[in-house]
């Protein structure tokens, strides 16, 4: 019989104190351009040499082209994180306009990359092919890769001049997210607002009407980590069952043991429908918390 483990709170505390977080660079503040402008200045990302043969050049370029998947996922992320949290952005007459045209040159960019793909894909069923067609492909990738680098560069300016007061809490949420968890957060985010006269209604709501949902879900993180020999009780995740005003800290402390407790627990195959139905829920109204917090913190 596996040994009960009992939860050691130091080492909780350790863990969230030395979790990775997503790491945006500091940019200098500049105007953001509403139109996407190729800076002619930077030099192109892909370089193949010319020594190559034909069947070695469409090898690189797809491995090039496979490998660019990961970088979009990065900037796809980042940008699903800074729509998430628009509600909360510093506004001014040109953020819905900058906001516009970076959905566009996303928009942009995936059909290009898959514009690309599909192109390799074509190539590759030809028995030969000519420096022209594999310069065509070469050009149709490095476009890619340098739009690629120029959006992040818009993204970045985005931030900085937008979103410039976040907070590590703003963070914790899209850490534990892929972007197309974020992008399908963010729509349910939007779709809970609808039912609220503003963002600050629905904070007040949740402050005060949560217990039942977080004492349900409370109940289940109690059940779920003795499937795996994990002994927790109530208490290490509530000091009291009577939940009247959760606030902002309170939120934030809860949301950290939970997804302190799943790493733990680690089987997602553990997970009931209930579950999982109770987690969203709380997901969502904390990522409104988050962003209401966010919200407020700039000055309004």
């Amino acid at each position: 019989m596996k040994k009960q483990e009992k939860i050691n709170l130091e080492e909780f505390n350790k863990i969230q104190q030395t979790t990775p977080k997503i790491d945006f660079d500091n940019v200098d503040l500049s105007t953001l351009y509403t139109e996407h402008i190729k800076k002619q200045e930077k030099p192109q990302l892909l370089k193949m040499s010319s020594k190559l043969t034909a069947e070695e050049k469409l090898e690189f370029i797809s491995q090039k082209t496979h490998k660019f998947n990961d970088e979009l996922s990065k900037l796809l992320h980042h940008y699903f994180f800074l729509k998430l949290y628009s509600r909360a952005a510093k506004k001014s007459p040109q953020f819905n306009q900058d906001l516009l045209n970076l959905d566009r040159y996303v928009n942009n960019l995936k059909r290009e990359y898959e514009d690309a793909k599909r192109m390799i894909n074509v190539f590759k069923k030809y028995a030969t092919l000519s420096d022209e067609k594999i310069q065509e492909l070469f050009t149709k990738i490095s476009d890619v890769y340098d739009y690629h680098r120029e959006l992040a560069d818009d993204l970045k300016q985005l931030q900085a001049k937008y979103y410039p007061t976040l907070k590590m809490s703003a963070y914790t949420l899209a850490n534990e997210k892929k972007y197309f968890e974020l992008e399908r957060l963010s729509m349910s985010v939007s779709r809970e607002l609808l039912l609220y006269k503003s963002l600050e209604e629905a904070f007040d709501y949740y402050c005060y009407n949560s217990g039942e949902l977080i004492n349900e879900l409370v109940n289940l993180f109690v059940e779920l980590p003795r499937k795996v020999k994990i002994d927790v009780d109530y208490h290490y995740f509530l000091q009291s069952d009577a939940i009247i005003n959760f606030r902002y800290t309170d939120w934030v402390e809860l949301y950290s043991k939970f997804m302190y407790m799943k790493k733990r627990i680690g089987n997602t195959t553990l997970y009931t429908k209930k579950f999982r139905d109770l987690f969203e829920q709380f997901e969502i109204r904390y990522a409104i918390v988050l962003i209401y917090n966010e919200f407020k913190h700039q000055g309004r």
